[in-house]
Order: C-alpha cells, then structure tokens, then sequence
C-alpha cells in the first residue's frame, strides 16, 4: 500500500534553491533513509514534509489524501488546517525539544491531551472557527451553565481520553525501555534517553510516518547505539520511517530504500546494496567512498 506521494517539490529560500523537483513514494512499513552531504536539502525536505516549511510547488499525498498541491500556491492554510495536516508525520528532531518544566509522562502526554480537549469540547459544543478565542471561551461556558450536564459528560469525556492518553504513554515508556524515568525531568536524563522520550512522545500522536532528522547527532557515540536499536524495533513493529541520518552502517542495515541527495536533489535511489556497493552516480560514489 502506497503511503506517500511527493511529486515535484520545489523550495526556495530568496534566491537560493534548496529543494529542485523532489519525487519519490513510500510504501506502508517501509524505511527510508535519506543521506547526503550537509546542505544538500534534507533537513529542508522534512520540514515541508512535515508542513513547517510551506513548498513553492508541488504536490504530497498521505494514504490517498491530498495535504498539499500547489495548484495555487497564493491560498493560506490557517493554523488549525496545518495542525491537521502536521499530525500525519511525527518529526523527531537533532535537539529532543523536551519541555524542560515537564516530566518524562507529561512531555510524551501533553499534545495528545490538548488534542483530546479539542475534539471533546468540538463533539459536545460544536466549532464555530470563525468566532475570536475569546468569545468561544465565553460561548462554551456559557453553554455548560445552561447545560450543566452536558458540562459534566464534558469532564467526563476528557478524563476518560486523558486516561486513555496515559496509558498509551505508560505503554510507549515500556518499549523504549524508560519505565523507571516516568517522573523525571529532563536535565535528569542523558541525552540517549531524552532521544528515547522524544521519539515516544511523536508516537504517541500515532503519526502515518515517523520523521527523524540526524536522531543521533547530538549524542556521544556511547549514547548514539540505544537510540538506534529503538527505531530497529520501531521497524520490526512495521512502523513507517523516514531518517534523514550520517550513520551509514545503520542505513544499510535498517533502511529498505535509500535516498542519496545532492545540491537539493535525488542523485540516486534504490535500495541499500544498489546505492552502498553498486552506484550508478559519479557523486554517489565520491560520498560513499568518504565512509
């Protein structure tokens, strides 16, 4: 099953062209691993995919629904359609981006309980975009003082998707293997461990496809092998995976496709055996040499 369609993606900041025609699609449980020199586009490409960076041109499809085709670009998105949008992929990113005023549970916890609340309020109170912030918190209230009961199958409804919430949390704890860390705090773990907590708190939000750009990068080379046997086992669990990564040896081990860019576009793809030990590229084989 076809999960992913990028077709032609274009991407430039002022003059410089970063992004050049990308095209590729993914299979479901499929891994793709994204290599090349430093600016040659990658990071680039996650964050359009990913809809924090908005393309010039071109056209992603996630399991048949079009998120994006730039048939006219001059139209906005507002910032609730792009949280939509964005909850197709889980990006996992270089710096772990924990927040450090939050446990270990709360982190991986706290955007599936804002998502809960919205869903609860929208489903009992109705959605009405085009009132302000401050009139929907006046109209919801005032709506659970003429209804209090709706307003308490409102609290009801939350607590029940906050429990659900933790739960799946505890759960994603137990197979990164963090369990003992549920209350500790950032500053309190090592950077492996903040890695571990990040990824769990993307999956939490049961993303189509899971991003992660350079996972490692920031860690000591000690710490640099937990995180990868984690997205291993994310793979044995069928999960869909793109990893934008320098460690080459894990590509060719974990990686059913590879992606080989240069100067912001696909210089070669195929599967790790083509693009490691048969390149067809001249600048595929420069890179791969240096490694």
């Amino acid at each position: 099953m076809t999960i992913l369609e990028v077709t032609d993606l274009k991407k430039s900041f002022d003059t410089l062209e970063v992004l050049k025609d990308i095209s590729f699609t993914m299979q479901k449980s499929e891994v793709l691993a994204i290599i090349g020199s430093s600016g040659s586009g990658k990071t680039t490409l996650l964050r359009v995919l990913n809809f924090l960076e908005k393309a010039d041109s071109g056209k992603i499809v996630v399991a048949g629904k079009t998120l994006y085709d730039c048939s006219n670009c001059s139209i906005q998105d507002n910032e609730q359609d792009l949280r939509k949008k964005r909850l197709h992929f889980g990006l996992v990113f270089q710096s772990f981006n924990l927040f450090p005023q939050y446990t270990t549970l709360r982190n991986i916890t706290l955007a599936s309980d804002l998502l809960s609340k919205e869903r609860v309020k929208q489903s009992l109170f109705g959605k009405d975009t085009k009132k302000t912030v401050g009139s929907k918190i006046k109209s919801f209230f005032k709506g659970a003082i003429a209804a209090p009961n709706l307003f308490k199958k409102y609290r009801a409804e939350l607590a029940k998707e906050y429990d659900a919430n933790r739960k799946k949390a505890l759960a994603l704890l137990d197979r990164i293997g963090l369990t003992d860390k549920v209350d500790a705090y950032p500053f309190q773990l090592s950077g492996g461990q903040q890695q571990r907590v990040a990824i769990a708190r993307a999956l939490a939000l049961e993303p189509d496809i899971l991003c992660f750009d350079e996972p490692t990068s920031a860690l000591d080379p000690e710490l640099t092998g937990e995180v990868l046997r984690v997205i291993k086992d994310l793979k044995d669990y069928g999960a869909t995976m793109i990893v934008v990564t320098h460690e080459m040896e894990f590509a060719r081990e974990v990686a059913d496709r590879i992606i080989f860019m240069h100067d912001g576009k696909i210089e070669e793809m195929g599967t790790p055996t083509q693009v490691f030990d048969s390149p067809k590229s001249l600048k595929t084989k420069q890179f791969i040499a240096k490694y």
